[in-house]
């Protein structure tokens, strides 16, 4: 059965959850993004979505947000796809896609 949530959306410790931004305003960027969503459980769900394209890039070795190229999305997208509700997988692009 496909998860609508990740079992847990913690990064590893020695991993900075925006250590992949090219620089500062990317990160304050996102957060904003996070800040504004009225509803605390889309704005969970998107960090959630957040966390989860920053853990396939940490794996993928991509160490800028320059070097994502569109193959990134779409493996990222087909590593969700068996793990996860169709919707879940819409919300995390979204997430990112900001």
């Amino acid at each position: 059965m496909k998860r609508s949530q990740p079992a847990s959306t913690a990064l590893p410790d020695n991993l900075d959850s925006f250590a992949i931004l090219h620089d500062e305003r990317l990160a304050q960027l996102h957060e904003a993004f996070l800040r504004s969503q009225l509803n605390d459980h889309t704005r969970e769900t998107y960090a959630n979505g957040i966390d989860a394209f920053l853990r396939f890039t940490a794996v993928a070795g991509l160490t800028d947000i320059l070097d994502v190229e569109p193959a990134h999305i779409v493996e990222f997208t087909r590593s969700m796809d068996e793990q996860y509700e169709t919707t879940t997988v819409r919300l995390y692009l979204s997430a990112i896609r900001v």
